[in-house]
């Protein structure tokens, strides 16, 4: 996976992968490991301030660098 995301950034300026909800998923923690960089999504009225503080813990042993987050059906 890690080769086909540098073989992409070859190609492309942005490469963004959608992953499902990162809380207790191992895929997430293995996709921002080998992107480097992450971007947040919370859900408005539903993702509650402990489930994000959690992936932001999760996400501390990847070493990816959290470029932003995004408030969703706001």
């Amino acid at each position: 996976f890690a080769e086909l995301l540098q073989e992409l950034t070859k190609v492309f300026y942005v490469v963004i992968v959608d992953t499902p909800p990162g809380v207790g998923v191992a895929d997430v923690q293995f996709i921002c490991r080998s992107a480097g960089a992450a971007l947040m999504v919370l859900r408005r009225h539903h993702t509650r301030a402990r489930s994000a503080a959690r992936l932001l813990d999760e996400l501390g042993p990847t070493r990816a660098t959290l470029v932003g987050t995004v408030l969703n059906e706001f």
